[in-house]
């Protein structure tokens, strides 16, 4: 082969949706499945859930509850959905209207009331300045020494 040439089976891997042995995966292959395979015990007890939720709720005497306004019989999930809503526990009720409205945005605010924390650089600067001058007075040192570049002629 030469160089302008691509490996046969690697032409294939791109190509194509078809297995393809002994290829390496290459940037954008549709072979590679980056979310992995879900286990047959997941894909199992998700459907039992699906199944359980979809079930008519039984009334206890071999027939169904029914739902006044429709007359239609009552699913498990809608059961369960009205005993959240009218739930008097406020996490369930909470919970109950995140599922149905999306879930209510945390903000938390650190800052002091929205206001700025902490001091400007000036206030700092003339704050230190006072303190070296106390603990100047206080040693009884003559002022602060001048560097020697900024001496004055």
């Amino acid at each position: 082969m030469t160089e302008n040439e691509e490996d046969p089976a690697v032409k294939a891997a791109k190509n194509s949706n078809k297995r393809v042995y002994g290829v390496p995966f290459v940037k954008g292959d549709p072979r590679i499945n980056r979310r992995g395979r879900k286990t047959k015990d997941q894909i199992g007890e998700k459907k039992l859930w699906q199944n359980t939720f979809a079930e008519y709720l039984p009334d206890g005497k071999g027939g169904f509850v029914i739902d006044e306004m429709t007359g239609k019989p009552i699913t498990r999930l809608q059961a369960r959905i009205r005993l959240a809503t009218g739930s008097r526990n406020s996490h369930e009720f909470q919970l109950a209207l995140e599922r149905a409205f999306g879930k209510i945005k945390d903000e938390l605010d650190v800052t002091s009331a929205g206001e700025k924390i902490g001091k400007d650089d000036s206030d700092t600067r003339a704050e230190i300045l006072r303190k070296l001058d106390s603990i100047a007075a206080a040693t009884g040192a003559r002022g602060v020494p001048v560097q020697p570049d900024e001496e004055a002629d």
